[in-house]
């Protein structure tokens, strides 16, 4: 910082260098203001400290000079003075343009502290317009003052007193009793008079006036005088030393001592010859410029001191179609709008009491007797003297602008009620909408958007939209806002984001009148779950064609073994039971009652097979079917039952049912040909929208669930997707048709029920069948899936090695409030838990998973963090699970497919305990 330094006093100004230069700033010093300018135009400081008593030009003139140059009035300036103290010095300095007034008492870090405020500060200093009369009765005065009082109290310092003294730019002379002159000050005497001090002092003052009387009438004024006078104007001719008459403003005053006794006169002598000039001057320009105003197109008018109108001009009378002598006086207000009088009047006077500007509209009567809105300003005005000489003002006809103003205003209100209609329908849309300028800057957004990302308006507004939704640095490589700024047309493109969701993007330019795009429209609507239901429309598309299909080949193919059964009867009736012919009969028959069991198979996939439908306790089904799979499973094979308490009863065709059951119990026997367990188990759910919408199947209700499971070699997701498909199987030809489960899965749709496998390869493979349940035949759920459920902040490590399951379970997460850290296996789970497990409040873990299954990932967490809290999760049953091994007893479980609402009560209910 560059700080230009201006004070007599050497070593104050050397002890204020040196601190400043230690606060690294450069320091340009000065011992008097004309030193002080010529430095400020040289160096161009970033800020002025000047102190206040200084030879050849003081304090204030080198302020005035500063404030009044263009180049140099935009320095911040610091008075610093030890003599000018006073409330009234400080406000003479204030209103010249500085910025602080302090005194040199104040310590040196006070005074860096102002030079602070000052750079960083927010607003200029202000200054106070004023001419050089003013100023320099303003400034004469206060050093007028210090003289006085150093010469009252007679101990001021000699240098001081010398600085003050000839700074004063009138002439100031000190006579004693008998009005000799024992000092004048210079250079202002010789400038005023003509003469040098050896010239006059000693003598008496009679030499300076134009004539004895003058010398008399201030000796009577002054000496005469039996009171104290201090600050007695009086005017007077003086003579110059060339003889020249000029009138002057002499301020006179007595010098007393301690006792009273007088000591001499102080006189303060200004020339006021240019100033009569210049008044005698204003009063023939006066009206003069009144002419001027007479065709000016603002309705001019003049008020005298006593608030009365004293000029209008031909622009005014014109308007009102009266005469000058109707006006005149409070004429005019015969003119006012009487509703707009009283205010008018008020007003007016208040402001012209106040001596202060004014602006009122009022109603003015025109000519042809319209009143018509005025605005007028009012101002006052003062002579030469500073005295208050009246008001003058304008006034301009603003009706049209009135009511073009509530034209516009009517229309504002109609363009916001409907920009606040627009704004509520994009804001209930639920797609994310945004306003982007050129620049990539958000300017508008929907409140979808906001809760989308979860943050406040002013957190979206002026941001990169790269950088909002993307996480980017720079703009996208494909976007549809580049190509709508690129190309100027509407664009579209589909966006797959890190979390899964598939987005469809749309753009709109917004052209200025040059055609030129200055914002573009962005909308993006979240498509995942309608391309999920695309490829679901697609899968039962499908598989409607095939049951079509395939129950159209039953139909022939049962007439073409009608026939065949029909032929073999016959050979049978004509031939004796020993010829060859009736064995081969007998065969025939065998074989087409086997493709007759194969065509009942085509049916029930079709839907098409006729099925007696009533009301069964499903547990009960179960148990009559299971005395018949202890006789057809191998002894290696263990068979569990877990059947819920209450009557499960649904509207089936019970023996259907068993034919379902049939079917997947021989596929779980062939999948576990080194034995194992397979288990039975029964449940009720109620399914809600939120739980069809996350799984992709059911319709809201109650279910009972029907689990099969096994513990064998289970399946890859390819063998998954195709399992229900008609004659796909994984068996060695011959040993199967590939119609079992698209048997099961006809059967159980035709119940209006659903079906899903889950599976891994050496993980074994679970079957749920959910039918609905007869409403009012069970009692109620041990859990609901629409109970309402509570959400939370903590923080959740989700290790799901499927990646569309660990979305989903995320999004579910996410939407209830908690925080969650995902991770892809075991190693990976126990790799994030280290690094985060101070924010980790509990493990939700996949039993089976590559690299580290869940139970081993656990136990390495619980190294780290003792205690720690685990929900695991699977396809398998419980029951399995702990049959295993996987897991211990006791462990919080819950199998797959997960209910979201059940996800998070048992989340919750953990959580919550101590």
């Amino acid at each position: 910082m560059k700080i230009l330094l201006v004070d007599y006093n050497d070593s104050y100004r050397e002890s204020v260098k040196t601190f400043l230069e230690q606060k690294n700033c450069v320091v340009i010093e000065a011992k008097d203001g004309f030193e002080g300018i010529e430095a400020a135009y040289i160096h161009n400081p970033d800020l002025i400290i000047s102190g206040g008593l200084m030879p050849n030009m003081d304090g204030f003139d080198f302020l005035r000079k500063i404030k009044s140059s263009e180049s140099l009035k935009h320095i911040p300036f610091i008075f610093n003075s030890n003599l000018y103290t006073s409330s009234k010095e400080k406000e003479f300095a204030l209103s010249l343009g500085a910025n602080v007034f302090i005194t040199k008492q104040m310590e040196l870090k006070e005074l860096w502290n102002k030079i602070l405020i000052i750079i960083t500060g927010t607003k200029d200093a202000s200054s106070v317009e004023m001419n050089e009369n003013n100023y320099l009765k303003k400034h004469n005065s206060i050093l007028l003052d210090k003289l006085v009082d150093f010469q009252s109290k007679m101990d001021f310092k000699q240098k001081q007193y010398i600085s003050l003294f000839n700074n004063m730019r009138d002439v100031v002379m000190i006579s004693d009793s008998q009005r000799r002159i024992i000092n004048a000050n210079q250079p202002a005497t010789k400038e005023v008079f003509g003469y040098d001090n050896d010239e006059i002092i000693g003598k008496s003052a009679v030499i300076l006036f134009a004539d004895e009387e003058g010398y008399h009438y201030t000796g009577r004024e002054v000496y005469d005088s039996k009171h104290y006078i201090r600050g007695r104007i009086l005017r007077v001719n003086y003579k110059r030393k060339n003889g020249q008459i000029f009138p002057a403003e002499v301020y006179a005053m007595k010098l007393i001592d301690e006792t009273g006794s007088l000591l001499g006169n102080l006189g303060v002598i200004r020339d006021i010859s240019r100033q009569k000039e210049a008044e005698e001057n204003l009063i023939k320009a006066r009206d003069f410029y009144l002419t001027l105003f007479q065709n000016f197109p603002a309705l001019i008018w003049r008020s005298d001191i006593d608030a009365k109108c004293d000029y209008f001009n031909k622009s005014w009378l014109n308007f009102t179609g009266r005469t000058l002598e109707q006006e005149l006086d409070n004429g005019w207000l015969e003119c006012v709008h009487p509703d707009d009088l009283k205010e008018c009047l008020n007003i007016y006077l208040e402001s012209f009491r106040d001596r202060k500007s004014f602006e009122m509209q009022y109603r003015l009567r025109r000519y042809d007797g319209e009143y018509r809105w005025i605005n007028d300003l009012g101002a006052p005005y003062y002579d030469l003297d500073g005295k208050f000489a009246g008001y003058i003002g304008s006034c301009y006809d603003i009706t049209d602008r009135i009511k073009l103003e509530e034209s516009l205003i009517q229309n504002k209100m109609q363009y916001k009620s409907l920009n606040e209609q627009f704004s509520a329908l994009l804001n209930a849309l639920p797609d994310r909408i945004t306003l982007i300028s050129a620049e990539w800057k958000i300017i508008w957004a929907n409140d979808f958007s906001l809760k989308y990302l979860n943050k406040d308006k002013d957190e979206v507004i002026g941001r990169l939209c790269y950088e909002l939704w993307h996480n980017r640095t720079e703009p996208c490589n494909v976007c549809a806002v580049r190509q709508s700024f690129q190309t100027g047309n509407p664009a579209m493109i589909s966006v797959t984001t890190p979390d899964k969701k598939i987005w469809d993007v749309r753009s709109f330019p917004l052209k200025d009148e040059n055609a030129i795009v200055k914002n573009v429209i962005s909308i993006s609507r979240d498509i995942t779950e309608q391309i999920k239901l695309e490829e679901q429309l697609r899968q039962a598309q499908k598989m409607e064609a095939i049951g079509q299909l395939a129950g159209g080949i039953a139909h022939d193919f049962n007439n073409i073994l009608t026939a065949m059964v029909g032929y073999a009867s016959l050979i049978q009736l004509k031939v004796n039971e020993d010829s060859p012919a009736t064995h081969y009969a007998n065969l025939i028959l065998s074989l087409t009652e086997k493709a007759a069991n194969l065509t009942q198979g085509l049916l029930a996939f079709s839907r098409k097979q006729i099925i007696n439908i009533k009301p069964e306790n499903i547990n009960d089904i179960i148990r009559n079917f299971e005395k018949i799979l202890l006789r057809i499973l191998r002894e290696d094979i263990e068979l569990k039952t877990f059947l819920l308490d209450d009557r499960l009863v649904a509207m089936v065709d019970a023996g259907q049912i068993e034919h379902v059951l049939m079917n997947l119990t021989v596929n779980a026997s062939d999948a576990m040909p080194d034995g194992g367990i397979l288990t039975i188990s029964t449940d009720i759910v109620d399914i809600d929208v939120e739980y069809a919408r996350t799984h992709g199947y059911g319709k809201p209700g109650r279910y009972i669930l029907i689990s099969i499971e096994d513990s064998g070699i289970g399946m890859d997701q390819h063998t998954r997707e195709r399992i229900f498909e008609p004659f796909f199987t994984t068996k060695d030809i011959g040993k199967g048709t590939g119609l079992g489960l698209a048997i099961v899965y006809g059967t159980i749709k035709q119940h209006h029920g659903y079906i899903n496998v889950y599976s891994e390869p050496e993980r074994g493979t679970t079957f749920k069948i959910y039918l609905p349940a007869v409403e009012g035949a069970i009692a109620k759920s041990k859990y609901s899936f629409t109970e309402s459920v509570k959400g939370g902040s903590e923080t959740i490590l989700l290790a799901e090695d499927n990646e569309e399951v660990r979305y989903g379970i995320r999004a579910i997460l996410e939407g209830y409030g908690y925080k969650v850290i995902e991770a892809s296996d075991g190693e990976d789970a126990v790799e994030k838990f280290k690094e985060n497990k101070d924010k980790i409040d509990i493990a939700l873990i996949d039993v089976v998973m590559p690299r580290k299954n869940g139970k081993e990932a656990y136990q390495e967490m619980l190294k780290e963090k003792s205690g720690l809290k685990a929900l695991f999760l699977s396809g398998y049953t419980a029951n399995i699970i702990h049959k295993k091994g996987i897991l211990d007893e006791g462990i919080n479980f819950i199998p797959k497919p997960i209910a979201p609402k059940e996800l998070l009560k048992k989340l919750r209910a953990i959580l919550d305990e101590n």
